[in-house]
């Protein structure tokens, strides 16, 4: 399989290029470019100081770090950031802290991953009606409660309505009393 090559540019002096930890990782970490503190329930935009010259067929992904959320509760808020083949500006990423922890970042550290995949050239075209599916329109929850979910991480839409992040079923005032 044929490499395909994305240029990077590293726009400070302190910058690191980002760098797959194993050689059969999906996603290079990246690393932030600048110190600081993420308070808990906060929001901190971090510099990495790499911009990236993605060829038309890519694009790239920013994600968490798997490590990071568990063990300290930060995670890339708007997970996956999204970054189109002709944004040349620097990467910065979203970080959120959940835990009752302040963390203290320091340059250097690995603060998210970047996952590279294909673009796929895509055409809309208006239709009157959609092809039928075994789904439908059912959505949020319309496959019922399943019990290999704990519902452990539930959290109230601006709707009101509770909704489980795990496994994305709405979760009743009844089954939120059974939980407790």
């Amino acid at each position: 399989m044929t490499k395909t090559s994305v240029g990077v540019s590293l726009l400070t002096n302190t910058a690191r290029l980002p760098e797959r930890a194993h050689a059969s990782d999906a996603a290079f970490d990246l690393y932030s470019d600048q110190a600081g503190i993420l308070e808990p329930g906060a929001v901190l935009t971090v510099s990495t100081g790499v911009a990236l010259d993605l060829p038309e067929q890519l694009h790239a992904l920013v994600l968490s770090r798997s490590g990071l959320a568990a063990k300290s509760g930060v995670f890339v808020l708007n997970s996956p950031g999204l970054i189109d083949s002709g944004y040349r500006g620097e990467v910065k990423v979203i970080l959120c802290g959940v835990g009752d922890k302040r963390m203290l970042i320091s340059q250097g550290d690995r603060i998210a991953q970047i996952l590279f995949q294909d673009t796929l050239p895509v055409g809309l075209d208006r239709v009157d009606r959609l092809s039928p599916s075994d789904r439908g329109d059912k959505g949020l929850g319309s496959t019922g409660i399943t019990s290999k979910c704990p519902h452990t991480n539930i959290v109230q839409e601006h709707n009101g309505a509770f909704i489980c992040t795990r496994c994305y079923m709405e979760v009743t005032a009844r089954d939120l009393d059974k939980l407790m």
